[in-house]
């Protein structure tokens, strides 16, 4: 006997203030098409990068403005509306930069009171109905992702190295898992001795493949993707979607082009 499978649509990082704004349209208009019973973000959806990079004494008032009206009203107004075309649940992960703002906000305990409305894991789920945020862990503490049935596992990323596919595939056992973190396109497929596949596969990112960080002026191994998933009740098909300058094609043929 057949069963429909439910349809998970996976959004890699993104860096909301360091976005590729054509890749990131592009996810939107892919998103909007495949209509998924499921939406997960991988974690790093927002960057948070004046919480990490500014001396503690320099932060401001500006710097809260500058969080609130550049990254975190838009990533809102944003997360509405992947909502809405949502059927049943959505996921946000966090990562390592989403949870730099509340670290920042521990460390300054005298002047973190005046930002603490803005931790992401309360701003961002205020008022949400079907919505979920998972906290991160920089360890593989399974009990910091998102497990669903069968034996499937999301993951902020517990490490970005060149082999991490096969270092999460080992990490997840005796799961399959899809992680972000690493910004690069990987998959990893092995058979157990019970006969059981197990996978890991990261999808690449939506931020520019080339960091602010970046002055070599060399190409990196970012590339830009999302993800899908068709769950089944025993078992799962998962694929990575390339996105190249505006257009992808989805696992069922059809094609997304800006």
């Amino acid at each position: 006997m057949s069963h429909a499978a439910k349809k998970i649509f996976i959004f890699p990082d993104i860096h909301w203030s360091e976005r590729d704004e054509q890749a990131l349209q592009t996810a939107i208009q892919a998103h909007t098409l495949f209509k998924p019973h499921i939406t997960i973000f991988l974690g790093d959806l927002l960057n948070c990068n004046r919480f990490s990079r500014h001396p503690k004494s320099r932060i401001c008032e500006d710097s809260k403005y500058d969080f609130l009206t550049s990254e975190l009203n838009p990533v809102k107004k944003f997360l509405t509306a992947i909502q809405a075309n949502t059927k049943e649940h959505t996921y946000l992960l966090e990562g390592n930069h989403d949870a730099w703002f509340e670290r920042w906000i521990a460390n300054n305990p005298n002047v973190g009171k005046a930002f603490r409305s803005l931790i992401p894991s309360e701003s961002l789920t205020k008022d949400r109905d079907n919505f979920t945020y998972i906290p991160y862990s920089s360890t593989n503490s399974q009990s910091c992702c998102l497990k669903l049935e069968p034996g499937l596992l999301f993951a902020h990323g517990w490490n970005c190295t060149k082999y991490s596919a096969q270092r999460h595939l080992e990490q997840a056992s005796p799961h399959s898992i899809i992680f972000g973190h690493t910004h690069r396109a990987d998959k990893r497929r092995n058979t157990t001795f019970e006969g059981k596949k197990v996978e890991s596969m990261s999808v690449g990112c939506l931020c520019q493949t080339v960091p602010i960080y970046a002055h070599s002026g060399v190409p990196t191994d970012w590339v830009h993707g999302v993800g899908v998933v068709y769950l089944g009740r025993h078992s799962f098909t998962m694929f990575d979607v390339p996105i190249v300058k505006g257009s992808c094609v989805m696992p069922n043929g059809k094609e997304v082009q800006l």
